[in-house]
């Protein structure tokens, strides 16, 4: 049997105004539904909101409305379930955008509860345990530390700015199908659509050049979480070819080594 892994990276996103989805509920509709304009940290932290919007602008009868993901199952392609617990619901996606973060490809038409059929945008599940070349769920501390030292022995130190810091960020086995596009078993699901989305500002437009990401190991823990440093940069590379270094297995395409240079925080 195959063993599988838990964990992903998770990119912040940006929202802009006027961003609606139509809805109906056995309660009445269709509804235009603001999608909440701010930037989100996670889509953890956006599916939460998105619920809250639902449920105060078009609610359910005698029921709730219900956003159910695969991002922390091992092995899984990161996927969205939208479901009522009462009558049916429709959502006509009047923003495209809406629609594809949210990994669905058509209208959701009188469903009690519809799943997308492509991966969530912004996240990458490598399906491969993280190593770090410190403890993973710790923050380290880097600083510009400068020494003096006098002919006498006494060293004097200053340090004007401070970051923490993972060096050598890895997953050492990642499948094919989460490295590379062209071997996806699910359409958004590899590193190369990631970096395109979160990395290059060639992708998803409410994704920045560079941004912000939150990863979270295949124990469940976040990088950096014991420390309450919760939000990483990316660092060091300039295209893929600097992330994914070579077949993990010589002359086989199934596994690849991905190793991230560096993530750094200012702490935010």
């Amino acid at each position: 049997m195959a063993t599988t892994f838990a964990g992903y990276v998770s990119a912040g996103f940006t929202v802009p105004s006027g961003v609606t989805i139509s809805v109906t509920t056995n309660s009445g509709g269709p509804t235009a539904v603001t999608i909440t304009p701010e930037s989100y940290d996670s889509i953890d932290d956006f599916l939460t909101e998105l619920v809250s919007q639902l449920t105060a602008t078009r609610p359910v009868t005698a029921g709730a409305w219900t956003v159910t993901n695969t991002l922390a199952d091992a092995g899984a392609t990161p996927l969205l379930t939208i479901a009522v617990t009462a009558g049916t619901f429709s959502i006509s996606w009047t923003s495209t955008a809406a629609r594809d973060l949210l990994g669905f490809a058509a209208n959701i038409t009188a469903q009690t509860s519809a799943t997308g059929t492509t991966a969530v945008r912004g996240i990458w599940q490598p399906d491969c345990p993280l190593t770090t070349m410190k403890r993973h769920r710790s923050a380290p501390l880097k600083t510009d530390a400068r020494q003096a030292r006098t002919p006498t022995g006494i060293v004097y130190m200053n340090v004007g700015n401070e970051r923490y810091m993972h060096e050598g960020v890895t997953w050492s086995h990642v499948p094919s199908h989460k490295v590379w596009r062209v071997d996806e078993t699910v359409t958004n699901e590899s590193l190369q659509q990631w970096l395109d989305d979160t990395q290059w500002g060639r992708g998803h437009a409410w994704f920045s050049v560079g941004s912000k990401c939150r990863v979270i190991g295949n124990d469940g823990n976040l990088v950096g979480g014991a420390d309450s440093v919760n939000n990483w940069w990316p660092t060091g590379f300039t295209g893929i070819h600097d992330i994914v270094s070579d077949r993990t297995v010589a002359g086989w395409d199934g596994m690849w080594a991905c190793r991230f240079p560096a993530f750094e925080s200012d702490g935010a």
